[in-house]
């Protein structure tokens, strides 16, 4: 066949004949291209590459006999041949570094001619290399390559690489150059086979590199402290991803990674951990925010596995400094301490401090907020007396809230509720906290105590946020409560004026909601005639505004500002109305006994002793116990008070101020209010789990008892922690009021009564 190329007029005549033109033009000369360094042999003239391309056309386009099976066959024999007689014996006699820059020089040569190769036996590529499944021209010249020389020196090769790998990490000097040649042939050999760079090369540098970092660790472990420890991991794992990046191939880099921490962090991880002196639980006691957050961004590495150990020491140091706040305060309380503002100030800075720990160090995990929510909730609910923190907590915050109570700016205030919230969220029985706080609340508001209506709202909004607007319900309706009987009074005073009706004295009255308030237990004591003509008029007016609302009245929470007399100076006394109908008594009289306070007034003798108490042996002694005429016996209380006790007049009473404000008793919480706001927190439970009940069984018709009770305690465990056998009672209540009934065949199953 001819055929017209460039340089003129291409004939084959036979396949000897074209190949010979081939195998001298085409594989002798770049041969000797490569071996003389491209010194000596002539370079390519113009013309000769299109007339070399044109011969291999020529060949593989024949009508009569079409050679491009034997073009190819030949083509592959060749560089077998050049590969078996130039390049293998140049590897005899090397070894180590030689070698490795023998091959690294024989794979750049081999890939010159590949690219010499390839424009001149292209066309192979286009038909024949398709149609029979083969390797492309190039990837042919790749695996001769692969199965002649790098078969043979592959391990050599790696060993050699590893070797250099290491003595980089040992801080010596090497051929980086060389290194990244080397790595690159390894990766090039597999171009159709990926898996030729995993399998011969990256298996083994990951082995080497577990055992190399394993030793290391070793090695670590006994010289070093964690800090110090960790200080090298982070270095380490640093150096380790520029290597990565600078030599081997992107995909290695996570793999590498992995193997270096596993090494490094995760087989060790308990001996560095509980290293003593040093170890995790040392950087907590001292507080060595750099060390911890250090040690979270790498163990943060290993994922959850890496960071459970240390949550688990966490929680353990927070636990253990929560122990130790409970057992001082129980000291305290057995001394006879009865403020636990201390106790609870020290509960508040601790997860205040915790808290930050846990954002700074450790980025918020959930693994160390369960850890610290777990220990907090774990010593926090522990009674301590015959107190708990939700009584305690919720007399902080009265304090916090009440005038003259803690001292602090609006945003400290602030901020304070908001730990006092968060702290709030580790009770378990929250409900009782809502039952302590509305008792105080209600003190504050009846007492006109609390700083600002914005303040009350802002803590109640806080709780509404924590547990729902059903938890907080009743504390905004004693809020409204009040500012409708603000809006009330101005229409009573209107009224009065209208029905000409006039008050003996200025009076105001505040209407309560009976199921946002607190119970009040009656008090039916004896009031002057002035304040009883005040209270007709204000039951007139308000049963003809249509309200078919009844009153009942609840004098104990009043207050009364009197004008008293001492010696020749008068002053207005703001007190109890309680504190005031004892002393108008003495309006008529000069000495009366306890027992008749308490008969003219109407007063429990209880009630009247700790009146009588904070009148005359508080620090302003508005009255005189007979006998006390150096002053109140030193610890003397209430209840060391007679009936028999006699009470005068104390003439000789002075204070610098006119305005005096007596202590309001009613501001704390007595014994007695304890136990009956733990009833109605009792009675409340069995209405809640009741209804729970009754949800449950009514969506599910039929259930089994222990399903029963821990569906139950799921939806009511936001706000307490109900005991199996309160809810067994309860089931065994419903069951008498026909709401359940159990099931004939199973006994342990239950049936909704519809």
């Amino acid at each position: 066949m001819t055929m017209t190329g460039s340089s003129g007029t291409v004939q084959v005549s036979s396949f000897d004949e074209g190949w010979s033109r081939l195998q001298e033009g085409a594989f002798d000369r770049v041969v000797s291209l490569l071996e003389t360094g491209f010194r000596t042999a002539p370079k390519f003239e113009p013309g000769v590459w299109m007339e070399l391309y044109t011969t291999v056309y020529v060949m593989c386009t024949q009508k009569e006999a079409n050679w491009s099976e034997q073009v190819y066959s030949h083509y592959v024999s060749s560089l077998e041949t050049y590969i078996l007689t130039h390049v293998l014996p140049a590897f005899e006699q090397r070894s180590d570094e030689d070698m490795l820059v023998e091959l690294s020089t024989r794979w750049d040569n081999h890939k010159i001619l590949m690219r010499y190769l390839k424009t001149i036996f292209g066309y192979l590529d286009r038909y024949h290399v398709k149609r029979a499944g083969l390797p492309s021209v190039q990837n042919a010249a790749v695996l001769a390559f692969r199965n002649l020389v790098f078969e043979k020196v592959k391990v050599r090769a790696r060993d050699a690489v590893i070797h250099m790998i290491n003595k980089m990490r040992d801080g010596e000097t090497i051929d980086a150059k060389l290194l990244k040649e080397l790595v690159t042939i390894f990766i090039e050999m597999g171009q159709d086979e990926e898996s030729v760079y995993e399998r011969d090369f990256e298996a083994d540098v990951l082995a080497s590199t577990s055992a190399y970092f394993r030793e290391e660790s070793s090695r670590w472990i006994d010289r070093h402290s964690l800090p110090e420890y960790i200080s090298k991991v982070e270095a380490r794992l640093e150096s380790e991803a520029d290597y990565v990046a600078g030599y081997l191939h992107p995909s290695t880099k996570e793999k590498l990674l992995k193997s270096v921490e596993k090494s490094l962090l995760e087989e060790p991880m308990h001996n560095l951990l509980d290293k003593e002196f040093s170890g995790c639980a040392t950087l907590l006691l001292d507080n060595r925010e750099d060390d911890l957050s250090r040690l979270y961004r790498l163990f943060s590495r290993l994922g959850d596995k890496g960071l459970e150990p240390i949550g688990s020491l966490v929680q353990q140091h927070v636990l253990g400094e929560g122990n130790a706040l409970v057992r001082s305060r129980e000291e305290e309380v057995q001394k006879g301490s009865s403020t636990s503002s201390g106790y609870i100030k020290s509960l508040l800075e601790m997860h205040r401090r915790f808290k930050g720990l846990l954002a700074k160090c450790f980025q918020n995990h959930h693994i160390f907020q369960r850890a610290i929510k777990n220990a907090f909730e774990d010593f926090v609910n522990r009674n301590i007396g015959s107190s708990n923190i939700s009584e305690m907590l919720s007399s902080f915050s009265d304090e916090v809230l009440r005038k003259n109570g803690v001292k602090l700016t609006d945003d400290a205030r602030e901020d304070m509720l908001d730990q006092i919230v968060d702290l709030f969220t580790f009770i378990t029985d929250k409900d009782m906290f809502a039952e302590f706080y509305r008792k105080f609340l209600c003190k504050r508001l009846l007492l006109s105590r609390s700083l600002s209506e914005d303040t009350e709202r802002s803590m109640i909004t806080k709780l509404k946020q924590r547990c729902g607007a059903q938890f907080t319900s009743k504390m905004e309706g004693m809020l409204t409560d009040m500012n409708l009987s603000e809006d009330l009074h101005g229409e009573f005073l209107a009224w009065t004026r209208e029905h000409s009706e006039s008050l003996p004295v200025d009076a105001s009255f505040t209407i309560l909601t009976s199921g946002s308030w607190p119970a009040f237990r009656p008090d039916e004591c004896i009031l002057p005639d002035k304040l009883v003509k005040c209270m007709d008029v204000f039951s007139r007016f308000y049963a003809n505004r249509g309200s078919h609302r009844t009153l009942r009245w609840v004098h104990k929470l009043g207050l009364a500002t009197v004008v008293a007399r001492y010696s020749s100076r008068s002053y207005e006394i703001t007190l109890a109305l309680h504190q005031a109908l004892i002393l108008l008594l003495f309006n008529s009289e000069d000495r009366i006994t306890l027992e008749d306070i308490s008969r003219k007034t109407s007063i429990p003798v209880s009630d009247a002793k700790r009146y009588v108490f904070s009148l005359a042996c508080g620090p302003r002694q508005l009255l005189l116990r007979d006998g006390d005429d150096s002053g109140p016996v030193k610890g003397l209380r209430p209840g060391d008070l007679d009936p028999a006790d006699v009470f005068v007049y104390n003439a000789g009473f002075s204070d610098r101020r006119r305005k005096i404000q007596m202590p309001y008793l009613l501001q704390k919480v007595t014994e007695e209010e304890r136990h009956a706001a733990r009833a109605a927190v009792d009675d409340d439970r069995k209405h809640a789990i009741e209804a729970a009940l009754v949800r449950i069984m009514k969506s599910r018709k039929t259930m089994e008892h222990a399903q029963l009770v821990s569906e139950a305690s799921q939806q009511l465990v936001q706000y307490f922690t109900p005991q199996p056998q309160l809810i067994k009672k309860r089931i065994e209540e419903l069951i008498q009021r026909e709401y359940l009934e159990r099931d004939e065949k199973q006994r342990n199953v239950y049936n909704y009564v519809a």
